[in-house]
């Protein structure tokens, strides 16, 4: 049997169109620290213009062709949710092609059928609710939570549930929570499913925030704490029990920290996908998005980072997943 190949973008952080790439903040207390943006926002156009053409690289180096089995977004897919246009966009982006220029269109023109999204924090920010996200992405593929059984190009079986991790309190910005209503769908959702062996079958959970510490892979800061502690999702633990022996992966975004792993105590891989184009004055920070690679019960997660004008293969992990499920 072929490998089975996915590729993750997350934190795509759009503006309103592709020339949008922010405002400066001089004359803030943050401009003097040299952010040019309060948004956050996607900063370099050169990576919106030439996405689409990294992404057909990188499965021909995955040995995909020119194209992946299934494409992941997971989540902060705009920069803030300010108007429903501002998603039409990031739709429009992400599924076809838009003008960029007088004789120049950009766009990733992903297939809407294998085409998997969740919202993340800009998502909603400082709303309610997700409406002005579900206006444009309710069918890419459904509101969330979302399960759907999926056949790969080589016959492979994928459950996906999507699951929305935001936390809609008043004023809450950047933190993320699995509520027991979440956790008892995905319970459900997960308990119904058969019996299987993993050779023809890979369970798959999308989420925004990161269920498990990042710390360890950070640098040693007070800063890092704070803002591990700011916008990590509540009840997390609870998430990766629940899914421990019964979902082989777990990919999120949000913390723009691109890393592959398996927590201490549990048995799913972890693929934190980092940003693919916002921009930041941290030298640490890179863009990056990931590819995944199931080949038998062998997992390889790719990384291809940006360089100037490119996305070239940076590193890999490699994992070996459940031989069944219960």
């Amino acid at each position: 049997m072929s490998a089975t190949t996915i590729v993750q973008l997350s934190d795509l952080h759009l503006g309103e169109d592709p020339n949008d790439t922010g405002k400066p903040s001089r004359g803030s207390l943050f401009g003097w620290f040299g952010t040019k943006s309060l948004e956050m926002q996607s900063h370099d156009p050169f990576i919106l213009s030439s996405l689409h053409v990294n992404l057909r690289i990188a499965a021909r180096s995955c040995g995909a062709g020119d194209d992946f089995d299934f494409y992941v977004v997971t989540g902060d897919i705009s920069t803030n949710a300010t108007s429903r246009e501002r998603f039409v966009f990031a739709r429009q982006y992400l599924t076809s092609k838009v003008p960029f220029g007088r004789s120049y269109q950009v766009g990733l023109a992903l297939d809407q059928t294998r085409l998997f999204c969740v919202p993340g924090n800009h998502d909603k920010m400082f709303e309610k609710t997700p409406e002005r996200y579900l206006h444009a992405f309710n069918s890419l593929p459904a509101e969330p939570p979302y399960y759907r059984q999926v056949i790969a190009k080589n016959g492979r079986s994928f459950h996906i549930f999507g699951l929305d991790s935001n936390a809609y309190r008043e004023g809450n910005i950047g933190k993320g929570a699995i509520t027991p209503e979440t956790l008892g769908w995905l319970g459900e959702q997960l308990e119904a499913l058969p019996p299987e062996k993993i050779r023809s079958s890979v369970r798959v959970v999308l989420l925004h925030h990161h269920p498990a510490d990042l710390n360890r892979f950070k640098r040693r800061s007070v800063t890092a704490w704070f803002a591990d502690k700011f916008t990590t999702l509540d009840e997390g633990s609870r998430l990766l029990a629940l899914c421990d022996g019964r979902v082989d992966v777990i990919m999120h975004g949000h913390e723009h920290l691109p890393i592959a792993f398996r927590d201490t105590n549990f048995r799913s891989v972890i693929v934190s996908a980092g940003t693919a184009s916002e921009w930041s004055p941290r030298s640490s920070q890179e863009n990056s998005f990931f590819t995944l690679t199931f080949d038998d019960t062998m997992l390889r997660v790719r990384k291809f980072a940006w360089k100037r004008a490119a996305f070239p293969f940076q590193r890999h992990w490699d994992f070996e997943i459940d031989s069944s499920y219960p």
